[in-house]
């Protein structure tokens, strides 16, 4: 039997170059998502002013809408690129406004302040198209303080470390092979775990803690606080890598 050496060495070169190219395709590219943010409180944490000393009207933080910006670095894989790890940064000023104060206090303003890290998966549905969209999930690691003021009375937030989750989704739309625009929205309860309280601390003049933890003040049993908000997003996209 004889070997047809030139085309059994060339039949090799081009499943060589066949599996590179595969191996080009599959490989990873990495995303910078920067955007700003609207945050919707849920919850107890909007309404009146915050159960933290000084009044016992209402068990809330006292907000009614939050500011922001984020910035999160996507990890694609995949020869079709769909999954996506996430890693992003992002910080909100929660505020209150002439809707949210307690008609009995004059002057009552809440600040309360939330930073955070997450990690987390995300689905992309058509990688390829225009119009992306997807969908995703984590865990953050957040750092939050409530600053109080009531009546000419400044009671500054002590900060304190929370764990929470949150789940996403959104819409990536390409401008350029380089870039596009990002909108969507993200659920947030930021501080499933670690909620801690302390009564002895309702009457400090500063450094007060978050106190969003169920307790007895005044024989009256106060419920947890639960830091649930949405955040509603808009950026844009930066390909930093193919």
């Amino acid at each position: 039997m004889r070997i047809n050496f030139s085309k059994s060495i060339h039949l090799q070169f081009m499943i060589a170059v066949i599996s590179c190219l595969q191996l080009t395709i599959a490989q990873p590219k990495i995303l910078l998502d920067l955007g700003i943010n609207f945050a919707k409180p849920l919850d107890n944490f909007k309404g009146y002013r915050p159960a933290i000393g000084y009044t016992t009207f209402d068990e809330s933080y006292g907000v009614f809408f939050g500011l922001g910006f984020n910035a999160n670095f996507k990890y694609a894989m995949g020869k079709q690129r769909n999954s996506r790890l996430t890693t992003g940064l992002s910080t909100e000023r929660f505020l209150n406004s002439s809707f949210s104060k307690d008609p009995n206090a004059s002057s009552d303003n809440t600040d309360v302040r939330i930073h955070s890290l997450s990690i987390g998966y995300e689905y992309s549905a058509l990688p390829k198209k225009v119009v992306n969209p997807y969908f995703g999930a984590g865990l953050s690691f957040n750092m939050m303080n409530a600053g109080y003021y009531w009546n000419g009375v400044s009671v500054d937030g002590k900060t304190e470390f929370r764990m929470g989750i949150l789940a996403d989704a959104g819409m990536d739309i390409r401008v350029n092979k380089n870039g596009g625009l990002i909108v969507g929205t993200k659920l947030h309860y930021a501080n499933l775990v670690g909620k801690t309280s302390d009564p002895t601390t309702l009457n400090r003049t500063n450094e007060i803690p978050l106190n969003d933890a169920s307790y007895i003040y005044n024989r009256k049993t106060y419920d947890a606080i639960n830091f649930i908000f949405l955040r509603f997003y808009l950026g844009y996209r930066f390909t930093l890598s193919k």
